[in-house]
């Protein structure tokens, strides 16, 4: 039977202030480039968007809750403007009170936009005292950002996605679904329990933390646990092995082997305590050569690499399975 977290838990679980793989992961790797890759000390926006976790939270939504994609997600057919003008957008608009009306076409919204343009290195250069001698309205306002204004207002707190986002997770999800490296995961099984998007809660070290397995699949007739993430790249999908060295899966993937264990195994009612642990896999597709998804079954070494740690720099982790 297959089982799709309903999407008030899934809230909840953001809203939880459990501690999650992201920040276990900030604190114990001692990596600086990996450091320096999560923060921008020079030019830190007020707003930023990455591109493949938006399409990876949508996939994830049509896999486990199709039927809240509408209310996650705003579709707007214009081209998203930079990550400055992103930026400049959320800045103006939450300058104004809850309660008070924004006309985007007064002198008010215009002056506003000439003031937080300070706080865009890329644009504060160019700054002349009055807004109407500012020609870098007029630069902004050509690169969309009226546009994307109206989008905000229109999406009412969605995510907006425009048509290049919107067609790359519908296409990655039907990869998925369809292609036969992969399509089976998706499938109802006998004697089997398939949960996606399962939160679990747990206590690590006396620290309260949290969970959000993908896809966990529980074997009643071979008593087996699988548990699997998915993972979309801006690459290949044969090159998986960089961006798990990069941004250290193993970590995340060793993470949520901790409640699986101690949570689910040795549970205090027994149910699972004599099923054996598969080891966990990646799912993962391209978000820009859609149609090659593979299966990766992590080995012993990466898993000893989460808990322990070690050079990274010429060891293959993975395994790659074409077909299941």
């Amino acid at each position: 039977m297959i089982h799709r977290t309903k999407k008030e838990e899934v809230n909840d679980y953001f809203a939880n202030p459990a501690m999650n793989q992201s920040k276990f992961k900030k604190i114990i790797t001692a990596r600086t480039d990996y450091l320096d890759n999560l923060s921008k000390t020079d030019n830190q926006l007020y707003y930023e968007e990455k591109g493949h976790l938006i399409v990876g939270s949508g996939v994830d939504c049509l896999l486990s809750t199709p039927e809240d994609f509408d209310n996650i997600f705003f579709y707007k057919e214009i081209e998203k403007p930079s990550d400055n003008i992103m930026a400049l957008a959320h800045i103006v608009l939450d300058s104004y009170k809850e309660d008070q009306v924004i006309d985007i076409e007064s002198d008010d919204f215009k002056k506003r936009t000439h003031e937080k343009l300070a706080n865009i290195k890329f644009y504060k250069e160019r700054a002349k005292e009055r807004w109407q001698d500012d020609s870098r309205i007029k630069t902004i306002t050509d690169k969309g950002y009226f546009k994307y204004i109206e989008g905000i207002r229109e999406a009412r707190g969605k995510q907006i996605i425009d048509i290049g986002e919107k067609q790359t997770i519908y296409a990655i999800y039907n990869s998925l679904i369809n292609n036969p490296t992969t399509s089976e995961l998706f499938k109802d099984k006998p004697n089997c329990d398939i949960y996606f998007q399962k939160p679990i809660y747990f206590t690590y070290r006396g620290i309260r933390c949290k969970a959000m397995l993908d896809r966990i699949e529980f074997n009643h007739k071979n008593r087996t646990i699988q548990y699997d993430e998915i993972k979309t790249m801006y690459d290949k999908t044969s090159n998986f092995n960089f961006p798990l060295k990069q941004f250290r899966y193993d970590i995340q993937i060793g993470w949520y082997g901790i409640p699986v264990v101690e949570n689910i195994i040795n549970s205090h009612t027994g149910r699972y305590k004599n099923y054996e642990l598969l080891p966990p896999r990646f799912i993962v597709e391209s978000t820009t050569s859609v149609g090659t998804p593979r299966l990766f079954t992590c080995t012993e070494e990466i898993l000893h690499m989460s808990k322990y740690g070690k050079p990274a720099l010429h060891t293959e982790f993975i395994v790659m399975n074409l077909v299941l």
